[in-house]
């Protein structure tokens, strides 16, 4: 078969070398408007993260981080940026194998919000001091608060907690210290009887 003179191979393949070229050139024009109409940015996010201990050695309880939460710098697109909130980050520090009772420990911030597009790019403070003490427990009565009233023509003869004491557990000093553990029950619009579930917070005298 007889191929075709270098001419004929010149007027086949420069129409299609110039589509190609045209093709790259408006794909790089696209990438270019659209990282100009929702650029990268690397930005302080306003919202403090809560450090959770994690690996806490058996027998012992955290009395003390020197810090209650961390703040990060992160790198995204703006879109993206003015949609996260605290939830999409996590703080820990990895107490695993500390023999220690004061100590040091860097914090982790991982994002879990499901996106691959978010950088963590710095965490302020990066280290905190923290100090263990013994685990110890303690059993409380119940306290419950009132807060708020019923409408009027309505009143509450009495409110009940079931069970009426609770298990206190964390660092012995501060353990020692618990005196009830407390709800907040509000009232406000109760018309009718109700049986409900509600957090305790331990407090001292």
């Amino acid at each position: 078969m007889q191929r075709p003179p270098a001419s004929e191979w010149r007027r086949i393949a420069t129409p299609v070398a110039l589509a190609a070229i045209s093709l790259l050139a408006a794909l790089a024009l696209w990438v270019a408007v659209t990282d100009a109409e929702n650029p990268q940015v690397t930005r302080d996010f306003g919202g403090v993260i809560p450090i959770q201990p994690v690996n806490v050695p058996q027998g012992q309880a955290v009395f003390r981080i020197s810090e209650a939460g961390v703040q990060v710098r992160v790198r995204t697109d703006e879109d993206r940026f003015a949609e996260l909130t605290t939830s999409d980050f996590v703080a820990e520090v990895d107490l695993a194998g500390e023999r220690e009772t004061a100590f040091s420990r860097r914090v982790n911030v991982r994002y879990v919000g499901g996106r691959d597009d978010v950088k963590i790019a710095a965490v302020t403070p990066g280290i905190v001091d923290i100090v263990l003490e013994p685990e110890a427990t303690k059993q409380v009565p119940v306290q419950l608060n009132r807060n708020g009233s019923p409408p009027q023509g309505f009143s509450v003869s009495s409110i009940d907690a079931s069970p009426s004491t609770a298990r206190v557990r964390g660092a012995e000093s501060l353990v020692a210290l618990a005196e009830s553990a407390a709800a907040d029950v509000n009232l406000t619009g109760v018309r009718l009887n109700l049986q409900q579930r509600y957090p305790l917070t331990a407090r001292d005298a």
